[in-house]
C-alpha cells in the first residue's frame, strides 16, 4: 500500500494511462460471455502454458484449472465471510456488555481478499511476469519458484490500492516485484546463515523469498547490520511512536 497509493496518484496524472480502466466486471459488461471469469481464467491459463512451453493438452488442462480457480475461489471466500458474520455479531454483543460499547477491530489474514477476481487475475498474470523480471533484472540473484503460488498474498493489498484496476495493478505490481527481488537478494545471506544455524541442509547455494512480510524483515536486518542492537531499539521506539500516533488519531476521529 505504501507503494501502491503514490503510484496510483502518478498513474492518474499520466494522460492516456489515466483513462484505462480494466477489471473483471467491466470486461464482462462490455464483452458479455467473453468477459466471464471462466473465459478469462481459461485464456490466462493458455497464455501461461504457452509461455512455459507446454504441449497443447497440458495447456488446455492448465486453462481449465485457472478457469476453475477464478470462478470457484470467490464463492469459497464468500462462504467463509458468511461464516464470520456470527463471530462478528457475538463480538459486538460481548463488547457492548463487558467493554462499555467500545469498538473492537479484529485483524484478519489476507486470505479474505485473495478470492477477489481482480486480485486473482493480477496474481496469475504476475507469475510469468515475475519470472521474466527475475531473469533480466541486473544484479538480481533470486529466481522465484516456490513463492510464485503465494504471490497473491503479497500483491493483494496493491490491487486494493489500485481500486481493482487490473491494468494498473499489473504495472504497479511489476514495479513492486523489482523491489522485492532486490530485497530478496539482499536478505539471502542473512537468511541462509539462519538456516545453517538451525541445522538445515540447503546445499551450496543461498535461499530467500519474495512474498508478504519481506520488507519488514529486510528493514530489521538492514538496521541491525548498520547499528547493531541500538538500531533495533531505535526501530522499536519508532514503531511504538507510530502506533501511539495512529491510536490517538483514531480516538480523535471517533
Amino acid at each position: 500500500m505504501v507503494l501502491a497509493v503514490p503510484l496510483n496518484w502518478l498513474f492518474d496524472k499520466i494522460p492516456g494511462l489515466n483513462k484505462i480502466e480494466v477489471n473483471p466486471e467491466i470486461i464482462q459488461e462490455k464483452f458479455g460471455v467473453v468477459g466471464d471469469p471462466i473465459v478469462i481464467g481459461f485464456v490466462i491459463g493458455l497464455a501461461i502454458g504457452a509461455l512455459a512451453g507446454y504441449e497443447v493438452p497440458a495447456m488446455l488442462t492448465l486453462g481449465v484449472q485457472m478457469a476453475a480457480v477464478l470462478k470457484i475461489m470467490p464463492k469459497m471466500v464468500s462462504l467463509f465471510m458468511e461464516g464470520l458474520t456470527p463471530v462478528a455479531e457475538a463480538t459486538k454483543e460481548f463488547t457492548t456488555k463487558y467493554m462499555g460499547g467500545r469498538e473492537v477491530n479484529i485483524g484478519m489474514d489476507a486470505a479474505l481478499v485473495v478470492g477477489n477476481s481482480s486480485v486473482m487475475s493480477t496474481a496469475l498474470l504476475m507469475i510469468p511476469i515475475t519470472l521474466l523480471i527475475g531473469v533480466i533484472l541486473p544484479g538480481n540473484k533470486v529466481l522465484p519458484f516456490g513463492d510464485l503460488p503465494t504471490l497473491v498474498f503479497g500483491l493483494a493489498l496493491m490491487v486494493a490500492g489500485f481500486r481493482g484496476n487490473v491494468f494498473r495493478s499489473v504495472l504497479g505490481c511489476s514495479i513492486y516485484t523489482i523491489t522485492m527481488l532486490y530485497a530478496a537478494t539482499y536478505l539471502a545471506p542473512a537468511l541462509t546463515t539462519a538456516y545453517h544455524i538451525a541445522g538445515f541442509e540447503i546445499g551450496s547455494g543461498m535461499i530467500s523469498y519474495v512474498t508478504a512480510g519481506l520488507w519488514p524483515n529486510v528493514l530489521i536486518v538492514f538496521i541491525t547490520n548498520l547499528l547493531s542492537v541500538p538500531g533495533l531499539l531505535i526501530l522499536t521506539v519508532i514503531a511504538l511512536v507510530v502506533l501511539f500516533y495512529v491510536n490517538k488519531k483514531n480516538k480523535v476521529q471517533a
